[in-house]
């Protein structure tokens, strides 16, 4: 998937479905974040150089 912000924040699935949300990007990214560490997933899902950069 990926997020951009344009000034709206869209996210792009892997179908290729886009879908507008009204939190910034941060935020999104944040709640990914949290749902995948409860999911015990985060540092499977994620490179090593972006959990540095978090």
């Amino acid at each position: 998937e990926t997020i951009e912000e344009t000034p709206d924040t869209i996210i792009t699935l892997t179908t290729g479905k886009k879908i507008i949300v009204l939190e910034k990007t941060v935020d999104v990214v944040h709640f990914v974040q949290h749902y995948l560490q409860e999911l015990g997933t985060i540092k499977v899902a994620m490179k090593p150089s972006k959990l540095e950069e978090l």
